[in-house]
């Protein structure tokens, strides 16, 4: 689960940014013995510290990171379209165990972006995802002047079922 408990990021506290700023997320696992694959549903990470080696140069423009037992990465990506967002594990399985997280975006639409029409009966009626074109693919630094940082944790011990 995220930061310990399931829900710890969806109902008790997600994440919460705005459409313009850096998001930076810290993200561990606990172990003892599972890898982590931390995808953002919706983003791409801009610039992803393997092995959380802030001091080495980024991977760049990466969907999933792999993250060992008892290792940690670092990921930042620019806000560009508001949604919910979700954090997930790749291992989709852990998912259905509460493994997840969501990160809300707020501000103002970006129809250059995204400008989808969501087909009836979708359940995407209130949802908006990024979709990512070539002019969002960049190797400048950001301004981290407008930035938020979390702390995401993989706990060690994953429950069985939700509210386990």
């Amino acid at each position: 689960v995220f930061n310990g408990a399931v829900g710890a990021l969806t109902t008790q506290k997600p994440l919460k940014a705005n459409v313009g700023e850096t998001v930076r997320i810290f993200f561990g696992v606990g172990g003892p013995n599972l890898t982590s694959s931390f995808h953002v549903i919706g983003e791409i990470f801009d610039r992803v510290y393997d092995q959380a080696s802030l001091t080495g140069a980024p991977l760049t423009d990466v969907q999933t990171t792999l993250v060992p037992p008892g290792g940690a990465t670092m990921v930042e990506f620019d806000l560009e379209v508001p949604g919910n967002y979700i954090l997930v594990d790749h291992a989709l399985s852990r998912l259905h165990r509460g493994l997840a997280g969501y990160l809300i975006v707020e501000g103002p639409d970006a129809p250059e972006i995204f400008n989808g029409t969501p087909s009836p009966g979708s359940d995407h009626q209130n949802q908006k995802h990024r979709i990512l074109t070539s002019k969002h693919i960049k190797n400048d630094l950001p301004n981290l002047s407008s930035s938020r940082s979390f702390f995401v944790r993989i706990a060690t011990k994953i429950p069985t079922k939700v509210g386990a």
